[in-house]
């Protein structure tokens, strides 16, 4: 039985006339499926010059007195044979992506004649993407790109496709942010893109309007959805802010969200709407180079999951974003103070214990004192600081020379432990596993100790001058001084109360001792009252 085949032809309505062009829908899709079908027009077209032939069969086309014959490649087979290789090559994991995450391709599967749907999704969309190169080539002897094939394929894929739903578009610029490539889809329908390769309006793209100035990098993301459904605002500024966040984690440098971004549905007008973003940099440019995207495509999933989570992790992240985003080094220094509080102080810590902390978290043993230096100087600065007293001779006075090495130093200290706790690295309790590591290392201190020489004996502190000397210290100072003589001590028992003794002028108090008459007994008239 034959699978039931479009009525209409590519590019023609039902009555066989040329129809207007719908407009692009998907603009990210349709871009992705051209740059890999010109690929793959690269690949077939030199099996066809390496002598691989394309099967044909003879068709039928009934004529007014005759039948005619002719011969029809079969250049879907060819794809299909061939599909392994094409699997392989650049650009297909993109594109089977970004089809995956449309609802409608078992619909376009089932229109093509496909005798099987898979029920995963990147299975869906690879078995698409086949569909879609055969209807490309449909009848042709030859693989070479001929653009209006592809559109009216495109056209048709998103006709069945998108039927009965609405493409919703949001993108802002990532201020400071450069990358290597024109394109990274980092899941979830969220994309990095150079603001020249997409279609943007010019305020998200160029950002001061001056020539010369290179293009923002974007952040788009695409969601299709019920044409009555309000656009995904609250989801694009939720993503947005979570992709600055795994920036920020992956590596030190000027990457902040724009103050605007704007939303449109299918190929309408752009509408501005504010993130609530402050759009302030600090540092040098970010550079994003081609093999830190899968690190990067990772932390942006996990920093989404990890907000859910409760802890302190959340708080910290938070304080820590706002120090980056600082201007000036010293305004984002009690933010990293607080953050370090946050995961590493249970309400009774010294800055001292912190240090230590940190030190066991971020370093061997043996380089441990370095960074506890940096917490400890940080926590100097930030007085320092408050009082409005940061100049050379005070920072000279607390061992600092240059205010912004120890912010930088302790900013990286802290994207450390926060990435590694984002990435499951580092359990929530921090503190216990600083404070284990510590007692850890404790013996071992304790034998380099051990080891090491004695100390010499610390000198005596020496004698105030108030401090009247006596025997053989002041005979040696004085050679005309003679001791005197001790006076007797008077007879104990001559006394039964205490007494005081004059010795060298010094009155000296007495112990008690014991008399007959203190002890008590049952005699009413030994008493002095009334019994």
């Amino acid at each position: 039985m034959r699978k039931r085949r479009p009525s209409f032809v590519l590019g023609q309505g039902r009555g066989g006339h040329a129809a207007k062009s719908p407009p692009v829908r998907n603009r990210g899709l349709h871009d992705q499926l051209q740059q890999f079908t010109e690929s793959a027009s690269h690949l077939l077209s030199a099996a066809v010059e390496a002598g691989a032939e394309i099967p044909f069969e003879v068709a039928e086309s009934p004529g007014a007195r005759s039948v005619l014959y002719r011969y029809r490649p079969l250049s879907s087979e060819f794809v299909r044979e061939r599909f392994t290789e094409l699997k392989s090559m650049p650009g297909f994991g993109v594109a089977a992506s970004a089809l995956a995450r449309i609802e409608g391709v078992s619909g376009y599967l089932r229109v093509m004649g496909a005798n099987y749907v898979p029920a995963a999704e990147r299975d869906r969309a690879e078995a698409a993407i086949e569909r879609f190169l055969g209807r490309v080539w449909e009848d042709s002897s030859s693989f070479e790109l001929d653009l209006p094939r592809f559109e009216r394929a495109y056209r048709e894929l998103e006709s069945i496709v998108y039927e009965d739903t609405a493409v919703n578009t949001v993108l802002a610029p990532v201020v400071g942010v450069v990358m290597e490539g024109e394109r990274w889809e980092l899941g979830s329908g969220v994309t990095l893109a150079r603001g020249d390769q997409v279609e943007a309006p010019p305020e998200a793209v160029w950002g001061s309007g001056r020539a010369g100035d290179e293009p923002h990098t974007l952040v788009m993301l695409t969601v299709q959805s019920r044409p009555s459904e309000p656009p995904p605002l609250t989801e694009a500024r939720v993503a947005f802010k979570r992709l600055v966040t795994a920036l920020r984690l992956l590596k030190s440098g000027a990457a902040t969200l724009g103050s605007t971004a704007w939303w449109r549905t299918d190929d309408g007008p752009w509408q501005p709407v504010p993130l609530g973003s402050a759009g302030r940099v600090r540092g040098p440019r970010y550079w994003l180079e081609e093999p830190e995207r899968p690190e990067l495509a990772e932390l942006f999933e996990l920093a989404r999951a990890r907000h859910a989570h409760g802890g302190s992790l959340p708080w910290a992240l938070a304080r820590f974003e706002l120090g980056c985003e600082q201007r000036v080094a010293l305004d984002g220094l009690s933010d990293h103070l607080l953050a370090l509080r946050a995961l590493l102080d249970r309400g009774e810590s010294l800055p001292g214990d912190l240090a230590r902390r940190l030190g066991a978290l971020c370093a061997e043993p043996a380089h441990r004192e370095s960074v506890q230096e940096t917490v400890e100087h940080a926590f100097r600065l930030e007085r320092l600081v408050m009082r409005g007293d940061v100049d050379a001779g005070y920072l000279q006075a607390i061992g600092v020379s240059s205010p912004d090495a120890v912010v930088s130093e302790l900013e990286d200290h802290l994207r450390a432990l926060l990435r590694d706790m984002v990435c499951g690295h580092l359990a929530l309790d921090l503190t216990g596993i600083a404070d284990d590591l510590l007692s850890t290392s404790a013996p071992r201190t304790a034998e380099v100790a051990a080891a090491a020489p004695p100390a010499p004996d610390p000198a005596p502190p020496p004698e105030p001058e108030f401090v009247v000397r006596r025997g053989e210290a002041a005979a040696d100072e004085d050679p005309h001084f003679e001791e005197p003589d001790p006076e007797p001590e008077p007879d104990a028992g001559d006394h039964d109360t205490e007494e005081a003794v004059a010795v060298g002028g010094v009155r000296e108090v007495r112990g008690e001792e014991p008399a007959e008459d203190w002890d008590l007994d049952d005699d009413a008239a030994d008493y002095s009252a009334a019994v």
